[in-house]
C-alpha cells in the first residue's frame, strides 16, 4: 500500500491530451464537437487535468469555509438546517402542523405572514432556542416584524437565542409588491433598528430566488442580487447605517435548479462573492459565517407527471448542501397541481434527512474542494457575476433598470427562450416531452397575471403543457 505505482507511468500534459483527443475525433472540430456551454454561458470542457488549476488561487482560498465547526462534541462538521414551511389557515391547525413537523424530522419552520397573526397560539410549545425561525412577509414587513418582536418581549425569550431569518429581499421587494425606493429604504432601516439586539437573527436578504424561480440564469440571479443589495446598501449608509453593521444582519437566499454541478458552483460562489464584496467596503467578515438558505426550484417542477418531481427536489438539494447551504427548503413535489398536504411536506422533510442521515453528506465538510471541473465552473461564474454587477452600475444601478423595466424584460426574454427551448424538444424534460406518462389527464395551465413591472414565478414546462 505504499508503493506510489502511478509513478511509473510517464505524466501527461494537457497539450499531449488535446492532441490525442484532436486525433481521435478525425477532422472534427475540438471546440464544436466537445466543448459546450452551459445556460448562463459558462464554457464546460470535454475533461480538466491539473494544469487547469493553476489560475485558481482565489477558489482554493475557500475551501472547507461552509459552516463554523460546532462547539458540541460529536456533531458532524457539515451542519444545515430542514425547513418546514407553514402557511397559515387558522393558528390552531398551523401550531399542530408546526409541531408535527418538528416531530419529524424538521428542524425550522418557515412561515408565511401577514400581520396580525396570533403568536401565543401559532407558537405554543414551540421551543424557539432549539430550531431556526424563517418569518416571510406576505405584507408590511414593519408591522409583521413589530408584532413578532413584541411577542418575544412578552415572553421574556432571550435575544441571543432566536436564529433565523426574516425572509425580506431588500430592493427586490419591490418585484412582488409595488413600493417605492424610499419606502423599502425605510423598511429596512426599521427591520434593523427592531432587531438590533438579535444578534443572529438576519432581516435584509441578498436574494436571487425571484430571479432564479422567474427563470433567469445563474449570471442574471447572481448579478441582480448584489446589484439590489448594493443599492440599499448605498441608501442606508446615507442613514447611518454603517456597511459592518448591515453585513452581520443580511442573508443570502437562492433557489437551486435541475442543472447539477452549475447549481453547486452557484451556491458557492454566492458566500465568495459576498465575502470579497465585503472586504471591498473594508469589512472584515469569516466567510465561513455567511448565512446561505437555499430552496429548491419552483422553476423546474412540472405539472406532468408529477412524481418526477421527487427526483429534481432530491439531487436540488443535494446540490444546495455540497453547494453549501446553511439552511434547506425542499419544496413539495405536487406544488405545481395543488396545495401541499402531509404525504407532499414528508417527502420534503425526508430528502433532507435522507441526504443527512443515509446519504452521509453531513460527515465531509465541503466534498467538491479540489474538484477541477467545479472549481473552474466557480471562478467563470465568479468573473462572469463580476461582469455582469459592472454592466449593472454602469447602466444606473438596480433601481434604474427596475424602473425603467429594463430588467424585467431581460428575464423575461430569457424565460421564453428557455421555455421555447423545450416546447421544440431541444430540452429534455422527462414526462413532460419525453418519456411522457399516457396515463397523465390534461390539466388547465396555471396562469399568473404578471404586471410589467413585476417579475414573478414560472416553470420551465409551461408551455408544454398548454
Amino acid at each position: 500500500m505504499n508503493q506510489k505505482l502511478f509513478e511509473v507511468f510517464p505524466k501527461t500534459s494537457k497539450e499531449e491530451w488535446v492532441t490525442q483527443v484532436v486525433k481521435d475525433l478525425k477532422g472534427k472540430d475540438f471546440e464544436q464537437a466537445l466543448v459546450s456551454k452551459t445556460s448562463a454561458g459558462l464554457q464546460v470542457n470535454p475533461f480538466f487535468t491539473d494544469e487547469d488549476t493553476q489560475h485558481l488561487d482565489v477558489i482554493k482560498s475557500y475551501r472547507n469555509l461552509i459552516n463554523p465547526i460546532s462547539e458540541i462534541p460529536g456533531l458532524d462538521p457539515r451542519l444545515w438546517s430542514n425547513v418546514h414551511h407553514v402557511v397559515i389557515t387558522d393558528e390552531v391547525s398551523a401550531n399542530k402542523g408546526i409541531l408535527y413537523a418538528l416531530s419529524n424530522g424538521a428542524d425550522a419552520i418557515r412561515v408565511e405572514l401577514k400581520g396580525g397573526e396570533d403568536y401565543s397560539q401559532l407558537l405554543k410549545d414551540v421551543h424557539l432556542q432549539y430550531i431556526q425561525v424563517f418569518l416571510d412577509p406576505q405584507g408590511d414587513p414593519t408591522k409583521i416584524m413589530q408584532e413578532f418582536v413584541q411577542y418575544l418581549e412578552e415572553i421574556q425569550f432571550p435575544a441571543d437565542q432566536l436564529h433565523g431569518a426574516f425572509m425580506w429581499g431588500g430592493l427586490v421587494y419591490a418585484l412582488r409588491f409595488k413600493n417605492s425606493k424610499s419606502e423599502l429604504v425605510e423598511d429596512a432601516y426599521q427591520l434593523l433598528e427592531l432587531s438590533q439586539k438579535y444578534t443572529y437573527f438576519k432581516v435584509v436578504g441578498i436574494v436571487g430566488t425571484y430571479y432564479h424561480n422567474a427563470g433567469a440564469t445563474s449570471v442574471q440571479e447572481m448579478g441582480y442580487a448584489f446589484g439590489s443589495w448594493m443599492g440599499l446598501a448605498e441608501r442606508l449608509s446615507q442613514k447611518g447605517v454603517s456597511i459592518a453593521s448591515l453585513a452581520k444582519k443580511t442573508f443570502i437566499g437562492t433557489a437551486v435548479g435541475s442543472d447539477f454541478f452549475e447549481e453547486i458552483a452557484k451556491v458557492k460562489v454566492y458566500r465568495i462573492f459576498f465575502h470579497q464584496l465585503l472586504s471591498l467596503y473594508g469589512v472584515d467578515y469569516n466567510a465561513e459565517e455567511i448565512f446561505v438558505y437555499a430552496s429548491t426550484s419552483q422553476w423546474t417542477k412540472t405539472q406532468k407527471d408529477v412524481h418526477t418531481n421527487m427526483i429534481r427536489n432530491t439531487y436540488e438539494a443535494m446540490a444546495a448542501i455540497i453547494g453549501g447551504c446553511n439552511a434547506l427548503h425542499v419544496l413539495p413535489f405536487d406544488q405545481a397541481v395543488k396545495d401541499a398536504d402531509r404525504f407532499s411536506l414528508r417527502m420534503s422533510r425526508n430528502i433532507s434527512s435522507i441526504l443527512q442521515q443515509e446519504s452521509y453528506l453531513s460527515k465531509i465538510l465541503d466534498p467538491t474542494a479540489g474538484s477541477y471541473y467545479i472549481e473552474n465552473l466557480m471562478l467563470q461564474l465568479l468573473e462572469a457575476t463580476k461582469d455582469k454587477l459592472s454592466v449593472i452600475e454602469q447602466e444606473g444601478g438596480w433601481w434604474h433598470l427596475y424602473a425603467s423595466l429594463q430588467m424585467q424584460e431581460e428575464i423575461k426574454l430569457t424565460r421564453q427562450e428557455r421555455q421555447q427551448a423545450v416546447a421544440d424538444g431541444k430540452t429534455i424534460l422527462v414526462g413532460v416531452n419525453k418519456y411522457p406518462n399516457k396515463e397523465d389527464t390534461s390539466l388547465s395551465p396555471i396562469v399568473v397575471e404578471e404586471a410589467n413591472w413585476q417579475v414573478l414565478p414560472s416553470r420551465l414546462s409551461l408551455l408544454s403543457e398548454q
